[in-house]
């Protein structure tokens, strides 16, 4: 599947993430953002976002804050 622009952004943060295991607050956001740039969520972003919620739930990937591992 070819992913559009704005899908390939997200699955770049989601993948970044994936290699610490964390998601921050800050990744979180921006994903969120992508996703509602031109104002609606189109088939590609929604299918990446279910993804990230079921990798959150399975718990292969954890929400924390943006200082999350150094003092705020």
């Amino acid at each position: 599947m070819i992913l559009s622009t704005s899908a390939r952004r997200i699955a770049d943060i989601i993948k970044a993430a994936l290699e610490t295991q964390v998601i921050t607050s800050s990744q979180y956001e921006a994903i969120v953002n992508i996703a509602h740039e031109d104002g609606h969520i189109d088939r590609q972003e929604q299918a990446v976002l279910s993804q990230l919620h079921r990798i959150i739930s399975e718990g292969s990937l954890r929400r924390v804050p943006d200082c999350y591992g150094v003092t705020c």
